[in-house]
């Protein structure tokens, strides 16, 4: 049954549609999960619906419940935790609530199983989308089989897509979350803008209704503030038809996928212990690492305190030849391009929260290209992040042997500032408001400009 968009009861958004949202993945992936960590609180029980998955919605009204309709069009209406009674046995389940974050949008799981049993409402449902959200879990994050579903719906995908990985709570350490987001990130790049770790403990679900920090920690503040901020740009820009035909990807070896898969296993805690989530700590003490890192150098991350070695080596200077064309294509890419690849100027104006975006050239250590934001402000940090890179570096040279810092990042409550060396180009930093982007939303956005500078040199 193809869901219809519904109005809001906001005067403001009474002429134009809701931003409509699709939550997709496979079986078992943690689409409830999500839904809960955005509705801050557990309305939708686990794995309602194994036969006949109801299509739920989730709406803003200023008087939340539940309303139902059953296979044979009856209906039923609840409160919004009256219990999962209601959920059984429903074709359509649509959930309102007060919450504010979620005026102007309309949320939509879609439930899916194989790229094969993919079907023509399902296919339009996600082409009528505005935003899709997919959802894998971090045991076995994206799988082959995730990766067939979303290369077979081709131009059907909306044009902003975030990948949600569930179960974040289960690796053992941050330090394994950031490998396991660089991977998502550099396997899925081409697919969505953003990844953002879901952590559905029942206790910080049930916090996360009155509890800001709880709200946080869930991850559903992060997801909260990436679906607004690609709800703001769709309303900003007229939309765009799009034709449900299949649109495949140039496919990757399978080998190396699985063996990403195994990778993602290591890191995350055996499934025989998640049946204490709900009483216990989600996090692990650190264990000796089990995977290895594949492309990036020494990486410093205070929000957890410790130094990451990577086994990477930092590149040596560019030669004085190859600088100057190098440094030009790296301009090139910092001014704004043509509207189907903007540059970084245009994805720094995008991206709510960005106050300082620049860099360094190799061949012009003493200059500053700022792309984004006041020029007093970006040369000061300028200066901050190399003498940062050097006194971590000779700190890091003593205590490990390592041989420099190429990238960094730093987390504090009011502010966000990354950098990293890249090769033949320069030292690229970007400093962002802590309120408006969250680590990982500045770790992702972040990413992307360097391999898209990276790319262009």
């Amino acid at each position: 049954m193809l869901v219809q968009k519904v109005e809001t009861d906001n005067a403001s958004d009474a002429e134009s549609a809701p931003v409509r949202v699709v939550v997709c993945g496979e079986v078992s992936a943690g689409k409830s999960t999500v839904l809960n960590a955005l509705l801050r609180a557990r309305v939708l029980p686990d794995n309602i619906g194994q036969t006949v998955r109801p299509v739920v919605t989730v709406s803003h009204r200023s008087e939340p419940g539940v309303e139902a309709v059953g296979h044979e069009g009856e209906p039923r209406e609840a409160e919004l935790n009256g219990g999962t009674r209601i959920f059984q046995e429903a074709a359509e389940v649509r959930l309102w609530s007060d919450h504010d974050h979620l005026m102007g949008l309309e949320i939509v799981e879609v439930p899916l199983t194989k790229a094969e049993e993919l079907t023509d409402e399902q296919v339009a449902l996600i082409t009528s989308a505005d935003v899709m959200i997919w959802v894998t879990i971090a045991s076995q994050a994206w799988r082959l089989t995730e990766k067939t579903i979303v290369e077979k719906l081709g131009n059907a995908r909306p044009p902003h897509a975030i990948l949600a990985v569930t179960r974040g709570d289960k690796l053992r350490n941050d330090r394994d979350r950031t490998r396991l987001r660089e991977r998502m990130v550099r396997e899925t790049e081409h697919f969505f803008q953003d990844c953002i770790f879901i952590k559905g403990a029942r206790r910080k679900l049930d916090k996360s209704a009155k509890c800001d920090k709880a709200f946080d920690e869930t991850g559903g503040a992060e997801l909260m503030a990436a679906i607004a901020s690609m709800a703001e740009r769709v309303r900003s820009a007229p939309r765009v038809s799009r034709e449900p035909e299949p649109e495949p990807e140039p496919q990757a070896d399978e080998a190396d996928l699985m063996e990403d898969e195994a990778d993602a296993q290591s890191q995350v805690v055996p499934e025989s212990a998640e049946a204490s989530e709900a009483e216990a700590s989600p996090e692990v003490e650190d264990t000796e690492e089990t995977t290895t890192e594949k492309d990036r150098s020494d990486v410093v991350d205070f929000t957890s305190y410790r130094a990451a070695s990577r086994t990477a080596e930092v590149a040596p200077a560019p030669e004085a030849s190859a600088a100057p064309s190098r440094t030009a294509a790296a301009r090139s890419a910092v001014a704004d391009e043509a509207e189907e690849s903007p540059g970084l100027r245009q994805m720094a104006e995008a991206m709510k929260g960005v106050m300082v975006l620049a860099l360094r050239p190799h061949n012009a250590p003493n200059a500053i290209e700022v792309t984004f934001g006041d020029e007093a402000k970006a040369q000061e940090l300028g200066r901050f992040c190399v003498e940062l890179q050097m006194n971590l570096g000779d700190t890091l040279k003593i205590m490990d042997g390592e041989d420099g810092i190429s990238a960094f990042t730093l987390s504090t409550t009011g502010r966000r500032v990354l950098f990293e060396d890249i090769p033949g180009v320069g030292l690229l930093y970007l400093m962002a408001d802590g309120a408006l982007m969250s680590q990982g939303m500045a770790s992702s956005f972040f990413t992307r400009l360097c391999r898209k500078l990276a790319a262009e040199a």
